[in-house]
């Protein structure tokens, strides 16, 4: 089965297979979320053993756009709310830290949602995790976009995972031109 809660009201399951109830699921959150205080989370998530983990259909899945969409929503406003607090404890505390934005999109044509953050040069960082990494050299340079999973693959090394929700890395050190080189293909933003 796969359960989202919406709102302190509201739990809302179905099973993995079923895309009728899938669908179901989807409209009785965003109704709930619509008409009803209090947003818990729009993460689907699914039981594995004893622990609940968050659930993606794969991009195949006729539902995979409205499932992302709805968590991405959620997640824009988490990381926002979050980068707000972290720059004021930052502030507070004198440190010089660049609490990074989590952008999202949707593709007009294929409703496609992708996530990104751009990891920029000579700043120490806090990243969000996201679908692409956009590294910036330079405020003048267009940024060069790719794939996390291809980016962590090269340099993983980098990031320092902060004991935070939702997920955030440390960065101190900007990747090399050779490392960047080899995360392979450029995305588009």
């Amino acid at each position: 089965p796969r359960a989202m809660a919406p709102t302190l009201d509201t739990l809302v399951v179905a099973g993995s297979d079923d895309v009728e109830s899938l669908t179901g699921l989807m409209a009785l959150a965003r109704d709930a979320i619509e008409k009803q205080p209090g947003l818990v989370s729009t993460v689907t998530v699914r039981l594995d053993g004893d622990e609940l983990k968050p659930w993606l259909p794969d991009s195949g899945h006729p539902l995979y756009n409205e499932v992302k969409l709805i968590q991405v929503e959620s997640l824009v406003e988490d990381y926002r709310v979050q980068r707000e607090l972290l720059d004021k404890l930052h502030q507070a505390q004198g440190e010089d830290i660049f609490v990074a934005t989590y952008y999202a999109g949707q593709n007009e044509n294929t409703g496609h949602v992708r996530t990104y953050a751009v990891w920029a040069a000579g700043l120490t960082s806090w990243l969000p995790q996201t679908d692409i990494l956009a590294f910036m050299r330079t405020p003048e340079e267009k940024p060069r976009a790719f794939l996390w999973d291809s980016a962590v693959e090269v340099v993983g090394d980098l990031l320092e995972p902060l004991d935070m929700y939702p997920s955030r890395f440390r960065v101190s050190e900007f990747p090399s031109e050779e490392q960047i080189a080899a995360m392979g293909e450029e995305v588009a933003l």
